[in-house]
């Protein structure tokens, strides 16, 4: 069963993991040359993808192989899509602010708290 992309936001963000006030993102270049941000430590369902988001498409899953062919994005390249994002997850109207994060990869941080929500969501 996979659950709906916006139950697992919401349910990470409202309850979080711990005090969870930061959240990471990546921005990568897709193949196709759109900008997309990852969230390293939210899944988006339960084999193992992350939750992305991009400007046409908004909120889905991102797999590691996918993730893999993507390249790092520059500040310029992705600015527009951090103001959509902070204008998402930094507003109270969403539910509990989270302060975004930006990071160049995951860090050993983002893996743990990626298998601990994992585990929690299969569990829930």
């Amino acid at each position: 069963m996979q659950l709906p992309i916006w139950f697992l936001v919401n349910i990470f963000v409202i309850r979080g993991i711990g005090n969870m006030t930061n959240l990471s993102v990546i921005f990568r270049i897709e193949p196709c040359g759109g900008v997309m941000a990852v969230f390293p430590s939210i899944p988006a369902d339960y084999h193992g993808s992350m939750l992305c988001y991009a400007h046409i498409g908004q909120h889905s899953g991102c797999s590691e192989s996918y993730y893999q062919k993507t390249k790092p994005a520059a500040p310029d390249q992705y600015a527009s899509l951090l103001v959509e994002l902070r204008g998402i997850y930094e507003n109270e109207h969403y539910g509990e602010p989270v302060k975004l994060v930006v990071r160049n990869r995951r860090t050993s941080k983002d893996n743990a708290a990626f298998i601990a929500e994992t585990c929690r969501i299969a569990n829930a």
